[in-house]
Protein backbone atom coordinates (compact mmCIF):
# COMPACT_ATOMS: atom_id res chain seq x y z
CA UNK A 1 0.00 0.00 0.00
CA UNK A 2 1.24 3.48 -0.90
CA UNK A 3 0.56 6.81 0.71
CA UNK A 4 -1.43 9.09 -1.54
CA UNK A 5 -0.16 12.54 -2.32
CA UNK A 6 -2.57 15.47 -2.17
CA UNK A 7 -5.00 15.45 -5.08
CA UNK A 8 -4.35 17.92 -7.86
CA UNK A 9 -7.30 19.67 -9.41
CA UNK A 10 -7.86 18.87 -13.07
CA UNK A 11 -6.82 21.66 -15.40
CA UNK A 12 -3.89 24.02 -15.80
CA UNK A 13 -1.48 24.88 -13.05
CA UNK A 14 -2.54 27.50 -10.50
CA UNK A 15 -2.83 31.04 -11.80
CA UNK A 16 -2.35 30.08 -15.44
CA UNK A 17 -5.14 30.72 -17.97
CA UNK A 18 -6.45 27.90 -20.10
CA UNK A 19 -4.94 27.63 -23.55
CA UNK A 20 -6.90 27.31 -26.82
CA UNK A 21 -8.33 23.87 -27.44
CA UNK A 22 -8.00 22.68 -23.85
CA UNK A 23 -11.64 21.73 -23.22
CA UNK A 24 -11.18 18.14 -24.34
CA UNK A 25 -7.70 17.94 -22.87
CA UNK A 26 -8.91 18.87 -19.40
CA UNK A 27 -11.43 16.06 -19.71
CA UNK A 28 -8.56 13.72 -20.60
CA UNK A 29 -6.61 14.90 -17.56
CA UNK A 30 -9.64 14.38 -15.34
CA UNK A 31 -10.00 10.85 -16.70
CA UNK A 32 -6.34 10.12 -15.99
CA UNK A 33 -6.54 11.55 -12.48
CA UNK A 34 -9.51 9.32 -11.80
CA UNK A 35 -7.66 6.32 -13.26
CA UNK A 36 -4.68 6.78 -10.93
CA UNK A 37 -6.69 7.71 -7.84
CA UNK A 38 -6.58 4.17 -6.45
CA UNK A 39 -3.87 2.60 -8.64
CA UNK A 40 -1.13 5.22 -9.16
CA UNK A 41 1.02 3.19 -11.56
CA UNK A 42 0.49 3.78 -15.27
CA UNK A 43 1.67 0.73 -17.17
CA UNK A 44 4.22 1.20 -19.93
CA UNK A 45 3.55 -0.97 -22.95
CA UNK A 46 6.71 -1.47 -25.01
CA UNK A 47 5.56 -3.42 -28.05
CA UNK A 48 2.73 -5.92 -27.69
CA UNK A 49 4.45 -8.74 -25.78
CA UNK A 50 3.35 -7.40 -22.40
CA UNK A 51 -0.19 -6.57 -23.54
CA UNK A 52 -1.78 -9.67 -21.93
CA UNK A 53 -0.12 -8.84 -18.60
CA UNK A 54 -1.33 -5.26 -18.80
CA UNK A 55 -4.88 -6.34 -19.60
CA UNK A 56 -4.85 -8.61 -16.56
CA UNK A 57 -3.42 -5.98 -14.23
CA UNK A 58 -4.98 -3.29 -12.06
CA UNK A 59 -3.66 -0.49 -14.29
CA UNK A 60 -6.37 1.81 -15.60
CA UNK A 61 -4.03 3.76 -17.87
CA UNK A 62 -1.09 2.94 -20.11
CA UNK A 63 1.64 4.71 -22.04
CA UNK A 64 1.94 2.98 -25.40
CA UNK A 65 5.38 3.03 -27.03
CA UNK A 66 7.51 1.23 -29.60
CA UNK A 67 4.60 -0.57 -31.23
CA UNK A 68 4.57 -1.35 -34.93
CA UNK A 69 2.30 1.11 -36.70
CA UNK A 70 0.29 -1.74 -38.20
CA UNK A 71 -0.36 -3.22 -34.75
CA UNK A 72 -1.21 0.08 -33.07
CA UNK A 73 -4.92 0.25 -34.03
CA UNK A 74 -5.69 -3.18 -32.61
CA UNK A 75 -3.67 -2.53 -29.45
CA UNK A 76 -5.55 0.69 -28.73
CA UNK A 77 -8.86 -0.98 -29.53
CA UNK A 78 -8.20 -3.76 -27.03
CA UNK A 79 -7.08 -1.33 -24.33
CA UNK A 80 -10.18 0.81 -24.85
CA UNK A 81 -12.44 -2.23 -24.66
CA UNK A 82 -10.87 -3.11 -21.31
CA UNK A 83 -11.38 0.40 -19.96
CA UNK A 84 -7.68 1.27 -19.99
CA UNK A 85 -6.80 4.83 -21.03
CA UNK A 86 -4.17 4.99 -23.79
CA UNK A 87 -1.52 7.71 -23.95
CA UNK A 88 0.64 7.19 -27.03
CA UNK A 89 4.30 8.18 -27.19
CA UNK A 90 4.23 9.68 -30.67
CA UNK A 91 8.04 9.95 -30.71
CA UNK A 92 8.50 6.18 -30.49
CA UNK A 93 6.06 4.74 -33.05
CA UNK A 94 8.06 3.93 -36.22
CA UNK A 95 6.36 5.40 -39.28
CA UNK A 96 4.07 7.75 -37.34
CA UNK A 97 4.67 11.39 -38.19
CA UNK A 98 5.21 13.79 -35.30
CA UNK A 99 2.87 16.37 -36.78
CA UNK A 100 -0.79 17.28 -37.16
CA UNK A 101 -1.49 14.20 -39.27
CA UNK A 102 0.04 11.89 -36.67
CA UNK A 103 -1.91 13.51 -33.84
CA UNK A 104 -5.19 13.36 -35.76
CA UNK A 105 -4.54 9.70 -36.55
CA UNK A 106 -4.11 8.89 -32.86
CA UNK A 107 -7.30 10.78 -32.07
CA UNK A 108 -9.16 8.69 -34.65
CA UNK A 109 -7.81 5.50 -33.05
CA UNK A 110 -9.25 6.46 -29.68
CA UNK A 111 -6.14 7.55 -27.79
CA UNK A 112 -6.90 9.72 -24.75
CA UNK A 113 -3.56 11.50 -24.86
CA UNK A 114 -0.25 11.95 -26.63
CA UNK A 115 3.19 12.28 -25.07
CA UNK A 116 6.19 13.88 -26.76
CA UNK A 117 9.41 15.68 -25.92
CA UNK A 118 8.43 18.29 -28.51
CA UNK A 119 6.96 21.28 -26.75
CA UNK A 120 5.90 22.70 -30.11
CA UNK A 121 3.49 19.78 -30.53
CA UNK A 122 1.51 20.44 -27.34
CA UNK A 123 -0.90 22.99 -28.80
CA UNK A 124 -1.65 20.74 -31.77
CA UNK A 125 -2.47 17.90 -29.39
CA UNK A 126 -4.74 20.19 -27.38
CA UNK A 127 -6.53 21.38 -30.50
CA UNK A 128 -7.28 17.72 -31.23
CA UNK A 129 -8.91 17.63 -27.76
CA UNK A 130 -6.40 15.10 -26.48
CA UNK A 131 -4.37 15.17 -23.29
CA UNK A 132 -1.04 16.85 -24.12
CA UNK A 133 1.78 15.38 -22.04
CA UNK A 134 5.29 16.77 -22.43
CA UNK A 135 8.25 14.61 -21.48
CA UNK A 136 11.18 16.44 -19.89
CA UNK A 137 14.55 15.09 -18.80
CA UNK A 138 16.27 16.52 -15.74
CA UNK A 139 19.58 14.68 -15.69
CA UNK A 140 21.52 17.41 -13.88
CA UNK A 141 21.15 20.94 -12.55
CA UNK A 142 22.26 22.49 -15.83
CA UNK A 143 19.28 21.28 -17.85
CA UNK A 144 16.61 21.93 -15.21
CA UNK A 145 16.23 25.60 -16.29
CA UNK A 146 15.74 24.51 -19.91
CA UNK A 147 13.07 22.02 -18.87
CA UNK A 148 11.28 24.66 -16.81
CA UNK A 149 11.42 27.22 -19.62
CA UNK A 150 10.11 24.68 -22.13
CA UNK A 151 7.10 23.84 -19.97
CA UNK A 152 6.36 27.51 -19.33
CA UNK A 153 6.38 28.11 -23.08
CA UNK A 154 4.47 25.08 -24.34
CA UNK A 155 1.73 24.91 -21.65
CA UNK A 156 1.21 21.12 -21.65
CA UNK A 157 -1.71 19.65 -19.72
CA UNK A 158 0.59 17.20 -17.94
CA UNK A 159 4.36 16.83 -17.59
CA UNK A 160 6.27 13.55 -17.54
CA UNK A 161 9.40 14.17 -15.46
CA UNK A 162 12.38 11.86 -15.89
CA UNK A 163 14.28 10.19 -14.35
CA UNK A 164 12.43 9.24 -11.20
CA UNK A 165 15.29 9.33 -8.65
CA UNK A 166 15.97 12.99 -9.45
CA UNK A 167 12.46 14.25 -8.69
CA UNK A 168 12.67 14.26 -4.85
CA UNK A 169 15.84 16.36 -5.17
CA UNK A 170 14.18 19.09 -7.25
CA UNK A 171 13.22 22.23 -5.35
CA UNK A 172 9.48 22.25 -4.58
CA UNK A 173 9.14 25.69 -6.21
CA UNK A 174 10.49 24.27 -9.46
CA UNK A 175 8.27 21.20 -9.21
CA UNK A 176 5.23 23.47 -9.01
CA UNK A 177 6.03 24.67 -12.53
CA UNK A 178 5.63 21.08 -13.73
CA UNK A 179 2.30 20.49 -11.95
CA UNK A 180 0.39 18.41 -12.63
CA UNK A 181 3.13 15.87 -13.33
CA UNK A 182 3.90 12.18 -13.36
CA UNK A 183 7.27 10.56 -12.73
CA UNK A 184 8.99 8.09 -15.05
CA UNK A 185 12.30 6.33 -15.44
CA UNK A 186 13.93 3.99 -12.90
CA UNK A 187 10.63 3.50 -11.07
CA UNK A 188 11.30 -0.09 -10.05
CA UNK A 189 9.80 -0.66 -6.60
CA UNK A 190 7.19 0.68 -4.19
CA UNK A 191 9.73 2.95 -2.51
CA UNK A 192 10.22 4.72 -5.85
CA UNK A 193 6.46 5.08 -6.27
CA UNK A 194 6.06 6.40 -2.74
CA UNK A 195 8.86 8.95 -3.21
CA UNK A 196 7.25 10.25 -6.40
CA UNK A 197 3.83 10.62 -4.79
CA UNK A 198 5.34 12.34 -1.77
CA UNK A 199 7.04 14.82 -4.11
CA UNK A 200 3.63 15.72 -5.54
CA UNK A 201 3.26 13.48 -8.60
CA UNK A 202 -0.27 12.37 -9.46
CA UNK A 203 1.16 9.02 -10.54
CA UNK A 204 4.12 7.21 -12.07
CA UNK A 205 4.79 5.14 -15.16
CA UNK A 206 6.58 1.81 -15.02
CA UNK A 207 7.14 -1.22 -17.23
CA UNK A 208 7.67 -3.35 -14.10
CA UNK A 209 4.70 -5.70 -14.00
CA UNK A 210 5.23 -6.22 -10.26
CA UNK A 211 4.21 -2.61 -9.68
CA UNK A 212 1.05 -2.76 -11.75
CA UNK A 213 -0.90 -3.94 -8.70
CA UNK A 214 0.26 -1.10 -6.43
CA UNK A 215 -2.50 0.79 -4.63
CA UNK A 216 -2.66 3.96 -2.60
CA UNK A 217 -3.16 3.84 1.14
CA UNK A 218 -6.45 5.28 2.44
Amino acid sequence: MLRAAGDHQAGRRPGQPAQPGQTGAVSGLAQLQQAVRQHPVIGVLYGVDSLPALLGSDCRAAVVANIDLLLLPKALEVLTQQGILSIVNIDSIPGLAQDRGGVDYLQALGAVGVVSTRGSLMQRIQHAKLLAMQKVFVTDRSNLPRALDSVRTSHPDLVQVMPGPVVPRIDPEDLRVFEPFIVSGFVTDENDVRAALTAGAIGVTSHSTELWAATRSP
